[in-house]
């Protein structure tokens, strides 16, 4: 019984993958979004709240309210991106 539990589960699993819709990719460049310049050494970032990272902060008085808002809404899908540093 347990054999056919587990057959299901990676049944419904391939499914949900398959229909999965393909997100739109854009390059997302912090330093342009608020204005800051880059650093030159890499290893000058520290973990944490920072000025170039303050776009991905959760603030209640910026939520999108309509459908507009939310389509135009920046979300980045890695999490530790921003916090720790910045891909390149």
């Amino acid at each position: 019984m347990n054999y056919v539990f587990q057959i299901c589960i990676l049944a419904v699993t391939g499914v949900l993958k398959q229909q999965k819709r393909k997100q739109k990719k854009v390059e997302f460049d912090p330093y342009e979004v608020t204005r800051l310049v880059r650093p030159t050494d890499t290893n000058d970032v520290r973990p944490g709240d920072r000025p170039d990272n303050e776009c991905l902060m959760y603030e209640r008085s910026l939520l999108p309210q309509n459908e507009v808002d939310w389509n135009t809404f920046t979300f980045v899908e890695k999490t530790h991106w921003g916090y720790y540093t910045w891909p390149e």
